[in-house]
């Protein structure tokens, strides 16, 4: 066996876990606990700020969409008033022709 290999092949028996050949590991090596200080804050934030900028892209969506600048109530009201001029020119011209006949 070649030099390299037998280093190896002692390397992996020093850094071998417990119970490969029966030792107990080394005193500093020991498991760590699962984290218990959750990030809550971190994805509560996260989330608030995504919903903030839905919010504010539909709010931005909503005041760039065209709109009429005349309302329904704005068209009758014009419909009323030029009937109401075209029935003040036929008085006007019935009055005019009859002044004209009277003549």
């Amino acid at each position: 066996m070649s030099i390299i290999n037998q280093m190896l092949q002692e390397l992996d028996r020093r850094h071998a876990p417990a119970g490969a050949n029966g030792a107990a590991p080394p005193l500093h090596v020991r498991t760590v606990a699962p984290a218990t200080e959750r990030r809550y804050w971190f994805w509560g934030a996260l989330i608030v700020l995504i919903v903030a900028a839905i919010a504010w892209g539909g709010w931005l969506a909503y005041q760039l969409a065209p709109r009429r600048i005349a309302t329904d109530l704005a068209f009758k009201a014009a419909d009323e008033d030029v009937n109401s001029s075209r029935a003040i020119r036929r008085g006007a011209v019935c009055a005019t022709s009859r002044d004209a006949a009277a003549r």
